[in-house]
């Protein structure tokens, strides 16, 4: 989705993109994580604090490749990055 966003940055098909990792109450599973448990479940058990770090670094991970992604793409004197405005909450 990284790539495919600063693609479309770059051509100036849209300037707005969205990227939600989770739903309204969180429950995403980060299977790629080996997790089989919805997020925000997990950050009701005192158990799972290794696994709620490694999905927090993970989508932080992911975030900075997007960062990377639009700083690599060059437009005009610069690149994507320079003209972008990126909001992570």
């Amino acid at each position: 989705m990284s790539d495919l966003l600063a693609l479309a940055f770059s051509c100036d098909i849209t300037r707005v993109a969205s990227i939600q990792f989770s739903g309204s109450v969180g429950y995403t599973v980060f299977n790629m994580l080996g997790q089989n448990m919805g997020h925000h479940d997990m950050t009701h058990d005192a158990g799972q604090n290794d696994a709620v770090d490694a999905a927090t670094i993970y989508t932080m991970q992911m975030l900075a490749y997007l960062c990377e992604r639009l700083m690599q793409t060059p437009e005009g004197a610069g690149n994507v990055l320079d003209g972008s405005v990126i909001f992570a909450g």
